[in-house]
């Protein structure tokens, strides 16, 4: 009994060894020549700066520009609202359930706010959102009882960003409002060690962003979008049903594109969902979902004719080819965050093995993707974020 123990435990302990090594070895490095070709432009070749008297010049569908003759000279160290120190913030009240909650006006938190007016009966303000992350500006407006929200089709940032330091009135007439802002041109800043980035560079100070109710409130086919949301969304304001699938836009998951299904569909939707399958056949359909209110919408940019028809779980998704997005440009169009997934990449050297990218914001990863008579397999090979 005492002998077949100390097998038993050197049987143990010769396992232990074993898997101890076998944790020493470095994991295989997959190569791709189509990937380090796909990879090697040079990122500010591609960067295609504005013309500025396009800038200077540029007419909005949304809004008037109008100069001013006096205005407060842009400062760019009041990046901060007046609502937005740790005091306000921090400040809570109890709301109708006996909870605890921050300080609002309307809907919205007082610390989005940053220009609010009140003439007579009429209240009004002006306030960021990020429905679809890119800080948009919103107006709310009430003149009885109940708030009004609209977009009105820009947002704190490039090529406008708005002085709420100003003094000029935010109602200027019936049913108009205005905010003081200056004009940029987006340029490369290279340093001495040869990293760069995109700065703003001031081109026009003192101008009025103008818009009126009627613009900001118009749904040309009553879809519950709109026009100027439709611009953001890339959806077509004069057809509620865009892609033609029986579903309105405000409702559809994948509004913009209803083609045919490839092998790579189904791949491509698990990716977006968040890879929870790791065995994905090619002919998976997918299960229609409805949108709501508080959707998450993502931007894709891709001419693979596989990514246009994906149907998401829970995201709504606005899928865009190379050369819509750089059209998009031209209109400054506020647009919603963007989910990079790249093409396969051939792995060198492997039959039906690839490698895909993908990043949100400030983290991503990479996935080995291997494909069979039937399916695919999927492997995440590492993630990363900063």
């Amino acid at each position: 009994m005492k002998k077949q123990a100390t097998l038993i435990l050197i049987a143990l302990l010769i396992s232990l060894a074993l898997t101890g090594q076998q944790a020493k070895v470095p994991p295989k490095k997959y190569k791709s020549a189509e990937r380090n070709q796909y990879y090697a432009t040079d990122p500010r070749s591609e960067f295609n700066a504005l013309d500025r008297d396009f800038v200077l010049n540029f007419k909005s569908d949304f809004f008037e520009i109008k100069q001013l003759d006096n205005f407060v000279p842009y400062d760019s160290t009041k990046f901060m609202f007046p609502n937005q120190d740790l005091e306000i913030i921090g400040k809570t009240v109890t709301n109708n359930n006996g909870m605890f909650d921050y300080e609002r006006i309307g809907n919205v938190l007082k610390s989005c706010i940053f220009k609010y007016e009140k003439k007579g009966k009429k209240e009004a303000f002006l306030y960021q959102d990020s429905k679809l992350w890119t800080r948009e500006i919103w107006l709310a407006y009430k003149e009885k009882n109940d708030w009004e929200y609209y977009f009105t089709g820009i947002s704190l940032q490039y090529p406008y960003l708005v002085k709420w330091y100003s003094a000029i009135p935010l109602m200027i007439a019936e049913n108009k409002f205005q905010i003081e802002a200056a004009s940029f041109q987006k340029v490369i800043s290279t340093a001495e060690n040869g990293s760069w980035k995109t700065v703003n560079k001031l081109i026009k100070d003192g101008i009025a962003l103008v818009f009126d109710l009627k613009t900001l409130r118009k749904d040309s086919d009553h879809d519950g979008f709109t026009d100027i949301r439709e611009r953001s969304l890339c959806t077509n304001p004069y057809d509620k049903d865009t892609d033609k699938d029986g579903i309105p836009d405000n409702l559809d998951l994948n509004p913009c594109h209803s083609t045919h299904r490839s092998d790579k569909t189904a791949l491509y939707e698990n990716i977006i969902n968040g890879c929870d399958s790791m065995i994905i056949p090619f002919n998976e359909g997918a299960v229609k979902q409805l949108a709501n209110s508080k959707t998450e919408t993502y931007l894709i940019v891709s001419d693979d004719p596989g990514m246009l028809n994906v149907e998401p779980r829970s995201k709504r998704v606005i899928v865009v080819t190379t050369k819509e997005l750089d059209e998009l440009r031209y209109k400054f169009t506020p647009l919603p965050q963007v989910l990079r997934i790249s093409p396969l990449f051939k792995v060198d050297g492997e039959e039906n093995t690839y490698l895909i990218d993908w990043s949100l914001k400030d983290w991503g990863g990479q996935y080995l993707i291997k494909k069979t008579k039937s399916h695919w397999m999927l492997q995440s090979l590492h993630s990363w974020n900063y």
